[in-house]
């Protein structure tokens, strides 16, 4: 369903899901063109960022979350990998 409209304002909260774990969920709110009000909650986005690949051993050493390889790279070239983060309470 497509809706044309603007956003005015954009946030984001944190619940629980079915495991117990925390999620974040973006709200996005919005008005369409025809002047009501919408609200989209997006789930899909999980805090994280990019390191870089030569870098996970040390990232391990750390004892953090497993990197996942991306087809991604940095301004130079090199290749990174994506660190995942946890949802603080």
């Amino acid at each position: 369903m497509k809706i044309h409209g603007f956003i005015l304002q954009a946030s984001y909260r944190v619940f629980s899901d079915a495991t117990g774990g925390r999620v974040p969920v973006i709200h996005i709110y919005g008005r369409s063109q025809d002047g009501a009000t919408f609200l989209v909650r997006d789930s899909r986005p999980r805090p994280h960022f990019y390191i870089r690949t030569a870098d996970v051993d040390h990232v391990r050493a750390l004892s953090a979350p497993e990197p996942q390889p991306t087809d991604k790279h940095t301004f130079d070239g090199a290749p990174v990998s994506r660190l995942q983060v946890e949802t603080r309470s």
